[in-house]
């Protein structure tokens, strides 16, 4: 597994076998949507404590729930880039407006 960071690893090199790793990511992607960090050490903390026991009916279902959590995700910025780039248009903004409205 690894973390990444505005397309940067923030965490590379875990090895698990599937189950586990399955369950793990699920967990990293919970923590990074789901919650807010209010420290670093406290999210580094919450990294490491992953739930147990991915064999569980419960950590099965986690696992399915966050991969529709995460295809939900998916298709919101799809449809939101979509929207932008309509809007962009219907302004008839020039590529620097745009980047000035996105925050770049």
């Amino acid at each position: 597994l690894r973390l990444l960071s505005g397309g940067a690893a923030a965490i590379r090199g875990i090895y698990l076998d599937a189950g586990d790793g399955a369950l793990i990511q699920s967990y990293w992607r919970w923590l990074l949507v789901g919650t807010a960090p209010t420290d670093a050490r406290g999210f580094s903390d919450n990294l490491r404590r992953p739930p147990a026991g991915a064999a569980s009916p419960a950590a099965r279902q986690f696992v399915a729930k966050i991969a529709e959590l995460g295809a939900a995700i998916r298709s919101i910025e799809v449809e939101e880039a979509a929207m932008n780039d309509r809007l962009f248009q219907l302004y008839d903004l020039t590529d620097d407006e745009r980047l000035l409205v996105q925050g770049g």
